[in-house]
């Protein structure tokens, strides 16, 4: 189970099937035979570049669907292996405890 929003390209340190990536910054192997869109954009991520139409919804609708994720990442944690898991997952992935459990509080 694992938390992914994009790739970028980072030579041998990128590990995403390049027939599934989708390159934030519009280079890399899965870009080079890309055509730009009607702004002159190649094809990353609207959420990732402020002068991309759509930037202000697509960036808002990214931290909503991952706030969604790591919370049902906890209750799936939580569910299977009770506070230790959660305990490991939080010493392992987050930097603010006070952010991550207040995120999930909210819902």
């Amino acid at each position: 189970m694992g938390l992914i929003s994009g790739t970028t390209y980072l030579g041998a340190a990128n590990r995403c099937p390049i027939g599934v990536a989708l390159g934030h910054f519009d280079s890399g192997p899965c870009c080079s035979d890309k055509k730009p869109d009607q702004n002159g954009f190649g094809i990353g991520l609207n959420k990732d570049y402020p002068p991309r139409q759509g930037f202000t919804e697509a960036r808002a609708m990214a931290v909503a669907q991952t706030k969604h994720e790591w919370c049902r990442l906890v209750s799936l944690v939580t569910t299977n292996y009770g506070q230790a898991g959660v305990d490991l997952l939080f010493s392992k992935w987050v930097g603010d405890s006070t952010a991550a459990n207040s995120a999930c509080s909210q819902t």
